[in-house]
């Protein structure tokens, strides 16, 4: 009986032991969880107030960058040069911001662009001019208000019969990303290619005319338009020098028939009313960018969009 008493007691301590050493693990368990999820919350912590401190700050250069732009057709003493200048340095609080005024007539409206041009641009993506202007018509039956398919157009009929079907928007296009659900357009011809810039980087859903600015559009541009790599060279290097007044100046270097296509596409926009503020900065760590984009017809501008992005 002794014997087993003491069997029983040995049992009961290994089984005691079994939950202490249970518990232990468990609180070690719980006490990691705790500990990362602190150094976690320090970490977002960290980065929200990064994030904060750099919108605050480049917001405020765009703000600075905004007074100049209003008041510099004002200042008397403004050599030509400054006069044209679209990029500033600000010091906030210590910190350097870039700051880059990008006109949104670099790029073409979507609501204006003639039908000539829309099929230029999208003859560049496409092998037919038949396929050019199905998304043309496709295009025309996502914003109009029935539902009778143009030539070679698409309406609910297509859309509804898709693995993911959607119906049409019928509706005026309020977001860029929504030619991603039009017919005929490919993720490829949205974003770009090595061949040629996505859509995104050629359109604006902003009111800024049928023509693009010579002036500040990507050279990409140019490319879309079918003008040569020699004749986009040169128009780099001049505007770099000094950014064009007139597009008769282009005669002095560029032949009749390169003119006369060029101007059927390019203007100049001294005095765009839409305007990108574009801010660059580094808190910490973390490189952020900030874009405001503002409506300069009304006093005081009118605040449109806003982007950020991190990286």
């Amino acid at each position: 009986m002794g014997y087993c008493n003491n069997c029983n007691r040995k049992n009961e301590k290994g089984a005691i032991l079994i939950i202490v050493i249970w518990i232990v693990a468990a609180i070690a368990i719980i006490s990691a969880i705790l500990s990362l999820r602190v150094k976690v919350n320090v970490r977002n912590n960290a980065f929200i107030k990064m994030k904060t401190e750099g919108f605050i700050t480049i917001h405020s250069a765009i703000q600075k960058a905004i007074y100049y732009h209003l008041i510099k057709p004002r200042l008397p003493d403004l050599t030509e040069e400054e006069k044209l200048q679209n990029s500033y340095e600000y010091e906030i609080n210590g910190i350097t911001v870039k700051i880059k005024e990008i006109p949104m007539s670099s790029k073409l409206s979507l609501k204006n662009t003639r039908q000539d041009l829309l099929k230029q641009i999208f003859l560049n993506y496409v092998e037919s001019e038949e396929e050019a202007v199905a998304i043309i018509s496709s295009i025309k039956d996502w914003q109009d208000s029935d539902n009778l398919e143009n030539i070679h157009g698409a309406e609910d009929s297509y859309y509804t019969n898709l693995d993911y079907p959607y119906y049409t928007k019928n509706k005026p296009i309020e977001n860029l990303k929504e030619l991603l659900l039009i017919k005929g357009i490919t993720p490829e011809m949205y974003y770009g290619t090595d061949k040629y810039p996505g859509l995104r980087n050629i359109f604006t859903m902003y009111d800024t005319g049928s023509k693009v600015d010579i002036n500040t559009c990507s050279p990409d541009m140019f490319k879309v338009f079918g003008i040569d790599e020699d004749t986009i060279k040169e128009i780099l290097e001049k505007r770099e020098q000094q950014p064009f007044k007139s597009m008769t100046e282009l005669n002095e270097f560029l032949d009749s028939e390169t003119v006369n296509q060029l101007t059927k596409y390019f203007t100049i926009d001294s005095r765009p009313s839409i305007i990108t503020f574009k801010g660059e900065v580094k808190v910490g760590s973390l490189e952020y960018s900030l874009e405001e984009v503002y409506d300069f017809k009304s006093t005081p501008p009118i605040l449109l969009e806003i982007k950020e992005w991190n990286f």
